[in-house]
């Protein structure tokens, strides 16, 4: 599976715009409309998700607000115009040598690019992407760059190089505990196994990741009515309960709302479902190679 480094990754840039330099808040207020985006992206209110994103580009520009933007362009299927938005989003940063937004977007623009079949251009951003990690010290970013070159590699058969990659980024994501990641390493290094013919140890590798991901449960998410804030806690405050009553995390609403069960499944639980099914049919077909029917 593919990564990107964690959305809310503290830009260095700062505001180049008058208005903002005599308003301490702008930064927050980018910030919560983003969050706001995203949460109702990911409830699947595209249309007033796509609205926010349009607020953000109304602002002064920042490398951020391009790659958001971009990120969600491309979640829709828009890549020519995601690919538009993250070489904005990088001839900005240039411009700022705002080096944490610039590896963000070299990453997403390469991510644009595997998908559409180019490999050289996608590995020349991952690795650009990597070498400034590596200069930053960030280790969740340099294993999350690992990962994907392993993803470059092993599309154009270099089977060996794309095991290598993904085993590195393994060995951080576990020193930093990082259980998604760890949990996609196994799944890519599953992949890679089972082409090299490596059955045992593809079927050892799915495992792992199953059960990692098994244990991931996504936080349960809604959006303040009153101020739009993105709120989240998790589905074990639900243990025991019919509902819970969930404070706004905005300190100028500080809003507080009753959350009701409802018997349905959550979009959430439905994605994190299919994923798992996803795992499985792998896993399945990995025992299926191997005969392993019981």
């Amino acid at each position: 599976a593919f990564e990107t480094p964690t959305r809310n990754r503290q830009s260095q840039m700062t505001t180049h715009s008058p208005r903002d330099e005599n308003d301490p808040l702008a930064p927050a207020r980018d910030r919560s409309l983003t969050a706001a985006a995203w949460a109702l992206a990911d409830e699947g209110r595209l249309k007033e998700a796509e609205a926010e994103f349009w607020k953000l580009m109304e602002r002064p520009p920042h490398p951020d607000h391009f790659r958001d933007y971009g990120r969600f362009l491309e979640r829709v299927g828009q890549l020519d115009q995601a690919t538009i938005l993250f070489q904005k989003a990088i001839d900005l940063a240039e411009r700022h040598h705002d080096l944490p937004a610039l590896t963000d977007a070299y990453g997403s623009l390469g991510h644009v690019l595997r998908i559409q079949g180019d490999l050289a251009g996608a590995e020349a951003l991952y690795r650009k992407a990597l070498a400034i990690d590596e200069k930053l010290g960030c280790l969740e970013g340099i294993a999350i760059h690992y990962g994907n070159l392993g993803l470059v590699l092993s599309a154009r058969g270099d089977l060996a190089g794309a095991e290598e990659m993904h085993r590195k980024g393994l060995a951080i994501d576990e020193k930093l505990g990082r259980a998604e990641g760890i949990a996609n390493h196994y799944g890519n290094l599953a992949n890679v196994l089972k082409t090299k013919g490596d059955l045992a140890g593809a079927d050892d590798m799915w495992r792992r990741s199953v059960a990692i991901n098994d244990r991931l449960k996504p936080p349960f998410r809604l959006t303040c009515v009153k101020c739009r804030q993105p709120m989240r806690f998790p589905l074990a405050a639900f243990t025991g309960k019919e509902s819970v009553n969930v404070r706004c995390p905005n300190p100028a609403c500080k809003a507080v709302w009753t959350v009701t069960k409802k018997p349905a499944k959550t979009k959430e639980d439905r994605e994190a479902a299919e994923a798992r099914a996803i795992q499985y049919g792998d896993l399945g077909n990995t025992l299926y190679a191997k005969r392993d029917l019981v």
